[in-house]
């Protein structure tokens, strides 16, 4: 493996003053922070032991995801994620009666670079060994490849530039964008690795992170300490914001920050000091899991309720009133089949709204027709049982509406029940604050 220049300890731009006071720097930005301000600085090693060896300089972290509640950051040269919280970069405590770790190693994967969220119930993506392109499944536990960008020939004759310090999931068209380490080229794949494009981005230092934002992209310059707004076609690029640091992974955040200050996030990974930082975008604008259209954070929430015929569960009646943002309440579900079996929700955990290209939601216009949620509640009335769904609103008069919907509780599946609507409706709704 070629050691790139960009690696080498010794032209890193920060004096150690500079890292030190970034270190302790951790703040909310002021209510007048425009598009491209900081609104957060954290450090996610503030143990020292976030990586497995932090006493060489290629064991620091390189890909930062958001999975709706914490932040995942991977470790260049090693095969470990850690949760951290986005509060204030601390590993986050497994939940109750689960005994991982918050540092987690994943097996099948060497020297793990950037991280993509692929929204609620969907896989982490990851680059692996500098060129793989694969999937993390929900307990971080093994990694298992899907594509390599070195052996994908696009129509120019030549291979993909590798897949290192940019991944993004395009939730838009169910797409991958990828980019090697500070890369002259941008690439965009199938999830299954087919090539769809490979572009010129025309950085002046090449491209490192990679986040979408519905039909654009934000693109990190490590050497450059930027991060630009380009059209997916690449016909339009400028200036987002700097930062003097060197900037790699990218991910989109509409939660964190959507309920105390109405304002969406990107957050970006620094090189080589596990330094975070989150920046201001209008909320919706970039949502997490690669959902970036108009409708998810407070933008809108979704309605109705209805039944659906299952060949295994038989009739399973659902009512719900569900926000496209966790973080705002209130939020209900409830569930009924079989002989007087039922769910009720007690807290959403993750949500996304997003627009299907080939849904119509009809009227009222929402900008999305599809909820994808998770969440815990009671099954028969005892706690601790876990539910997750897809709903979509297709138009009126809701018989082409879908549901999907699965609970578990403990390790055994009691409901995994799907179809159109035989009777009632789903119905997408936009608003600033939703009520």
């Amino acid at each position: 493996m070629t050691t790139h220049l960009k690696r080498s300890w010794f032209i890193r731009p920060l004096t150690l003053l500079a890292v030190i006071s970034l270190i302790a720097f951790h703040y909310d930005s002021p209510a007048q922070a425009a598009n491209g301000d900081n609104l957060r600085t954290i450090t996610a090693d503030s143990s020292g032991t976030l990586c497995a060896d932090d006493s060489q300089i290629f064991h620091v972290g390189v890909g930062i995801a958001f999975n709706g509640a914490n932040l995942l950051i991977s470790c260049y040269n090693d095969n470990t994620v850690t949760v951290v919280s986005p509060a204030d970069g601390s590993q986050v405590p497994p939940p109750v009666g689960l005994v991982h770790p918050a540092v987690h190693v994943i097996a099948n994967a060497t020297s793990l670079g950037a991280l993509a969220f692929q929204g609620p119930g969907g896989p982490l993506w990851a680059c692996s060994n500098m060129g793989v392109v694969g999937t993390i499944d929900p307990g971080l536990t093994v990694f298992t490849p899907v594509f390599d960008t070195s052996t994908v020939t696009f129509t120019d004759g030549s291979f993909g530039s590798g897949c290192f310090d940019g991944l993004a999931y395009d939730g838009q068209d169910n797409t991958i964008w990828a980019s090697g380490d500070a890369s002259a080229t941008t690439e965009h794949y199938t999830i299954t690795g087919a090539p769809l494009g490979k572009f010129t981005n025309g950085l002046p230092c090449g491209n490192s992170g990679i986040a979408v934002g519905g039909q654009k992209l934000y693109l990190a310059t490590d050497g450059c300490s930027s991060i630009y707004e380009t059209a997916k076609d690449f016909s339009t690029s400028v200036l987002f914001a700097t930062f003097s640091a060197r900037l790699e992974d990218l991910e989109c955040d509409d939660i964190t920050f959507a309920v105390s200050s109405m304002k969406g996030a990107i957050w970006s990974k620094d090189a080589y000091d596990n330094i975070l930082n989150a920046w201001e975008i209008p909320l919706g604008q970039c949502a997490f899991g690669g959902g970036g259209g108009p409708g998810p954070g407070l933008m809108g929430r979704m309605t109705g309720g209805g039944s659906i015929q299952d060949p295994v569960y038989g009739r399973v009646t659902h009512g719900f009133q569900l926000k496209c943002t966790s973080m705002s309440t209130p939020n209900s579900l409830e569930v009924n089949w079989g002989n007087g079996n039922k769910f009720h929700l007690t807290s959403l955990a993750t949500a996304m709204c997003t627009d299907d290209p080939t849904i119509d939601e009809g009227k009222p216009v929402a900008g999305f027709d599809t909820y994808d949620g998770t969440g815990t509640g009671t099954y028969n009335g005892a706690p601790g049982a876990t539910a997750k769904w897809k709903f979509t609103d297709a138009g009126e008069p809701g018989r082409q509406d879908f549901a999907h919907i699965t609970i578990t509780v403990g390790m055994t599946v009691v409901l995994d029940a799907q179809g159109t609507l035989q009777n009632g409706n789903h119905q997408a709704h936009q608003c600033a604050a939703c009520p």
